[in-house]
Formats: structure tokens, C-alpha cells, sequence
């Protein structure tokens, strides 16, 4: 299943994507690894200060404006994308706050300005992804949306053989997602080590007497035989 389900799933709701990102924000939860889970954020980076700033107007980009922009201006519209994602967005498991502490990825300036053709991120947005490792208990994870939020949150929730679920949040709302139980460790084959010799220090000179005198038996023995 490609990325950022959540599109779709909003053009079947809506008849213009585009007309969303002024009224939310975008949150893909995808469940299809049991191992760990996938989180996306879609941002919509003409909005973020820099562009702001510049005099950039929102409803105006198209898919070629970050494509244009030199790598500096990439780099600091990511930074700015990440603390506006730490600000604005609950992430929790159980009851430890992840949004604060996590690692927030996004793409390489490179495949910013050269996007692959499937890409299906919306115009002018950037995609950054966090990884959360699936508890072995049944720990729900929260996403929610902070009381003082500019604009409605549209959480997706992708899972195996399903079409996306999703859930319309407004500022201070939050849903609980039940996230996927990982296999079981590798069972590790007990290696059993076998205990140290416990054989005397004079039984290999009783070996080698042994044979010595075998051999000088056999030796007198043929001699008397002449």
C-alpha cells in the first residue's frame, strides 16, 4: 500500500485535497508492521514562518515551488516543520509523552527537489515520519491535536486489508489507536558447554609407558623367536 494513504482517503470525502490543507492537519498512523509503527505528518510548509516571511501566498503554490528552493531554505523549513510538530501534535504510549523525545525524519533535500512520480504528498507540503516500536503489552497510542491548533486534525489510520480509518479531531481532541502485537523474541538455542576434563595428570604417562612396553615386548619377543 502506497504512502500517505490519508489523500485518498480524503479526495473520496472531499472533491478538493488542496481545499484541506487550510482546514487541517494530516496524520497517517500506518499498522502494517507488526514490529513497530509508522507515523506521518503532512505540512504544509508554505505556512511555516519562513515562507510566512517571504511573502509566499499558500494558495498559490504548486508542485513546483519546493522543488525551486535552494537546500538552506529546505533545512530550516524542515526545522521549523519539526518544532511546529512537537508543538502542536499529541503523541503518547500509555502514559509516556513521545512527541517531545522522538526522532521526527524527513526526506533528503534531494528527493525534495526531485520527488519520485508516485509521490502523493499535496503541493508545497513536506512529510516527516516518526517510528515507534510496538509495545509487547497492550498499550494504546494517542494522537491528538493541541487545544491552541490553527485548524481541524484528519488522523488516518492504515491497517492490513482495510481502507483507511479515519477520524476528524478539532483543537484538544485526541483518539486511541490499538496498535499491533509484535511476534515473540527468537527463542536463542541453549549452548551447553561440556565441564573441563577431569582426568588425572599421570594417565597420559601411563598411556605412554603402556606402550612403550608393549612395543618392547613385542621387540624381545621376535628377537627370541630368531
Amino acid at each position: 500500500m502506497k504512502r500517505c494513504i490519508l489523500f485518498l482517503a480524503l479526495s473520496v470525502c472531499a472533491p478538493s485535497v488542496e481545499a484541506h490543507l487550510f482546514l487541517y492537519e494530516n496524520v497517517e498512523c500506518n499498522l502494517h508492521d507488526t514490529r513497530k509503527t509508522r507515523i506521518e505528518f503532512s505540512i504544509h510548509a508554505p505556512e511555516l514562518p519562513t515562507a510566512v516571511a517571504r511573502g509566499i501566498d499558500p494558495a498559490s503554490v504548486d508542485e513546483t515551488w519546493l522543488q525551486g528552493l535552494d537546500k538552506e531554505t529546505i533545512e530550516v523549513l524542515k526545522n521549523e516543520a519539526g518544532a511546529f510538530i512537537r508543538e502542536t501534535f499529541l503523541l503518547q504510549l500509555g502514559n509516556e509523552e513521545w512527541i517531545k523525545k522522538c526522532v521526527i525524519e524527513f526526506e533528503s533535500v534531494d528527493r525534495i527537489q526531485h520527488p519520485p512520480p508516485e509521490t502523493q504528498l499535496p503541493s508545497g507540503c513536506l512529510l516527516a515520519t516518526v517510528w515507534i516500536n510496538n509495545p509487547e503489552s497492550s498499550l494504546p497510542l494517542t494522537v491528538g491535536f493541541a487545544p491552541t491548533a490553527q485548524k481541524r486534525l484528519m488522523v488516518a489510520i492504515a491497517r492490513p486489508a482495510a481502507f483507511p480509518e479515519v477520524h476528524d479531531l478539532a483543537p484538544g481532541e485526541s483518539v486511541s489507536i490499538s496498535l499491533p502485537t509484535p511476534p515473540p523474541p527468537p527463542v536463542v538455542p541453549e549452548v551447553i558447554v561440556a565441564p573441563p576434563s577431569s582426568r588425572s595428570p599421570w594417565i597420559p604417562w601411563l598411556v605412554v609407558t603402556t606402550t612403550c612396553g608393549l612395543g618392547l615386548g613385542l621387540f624381545l619377543r621376535r628377537k627370541r623367536s630368531r
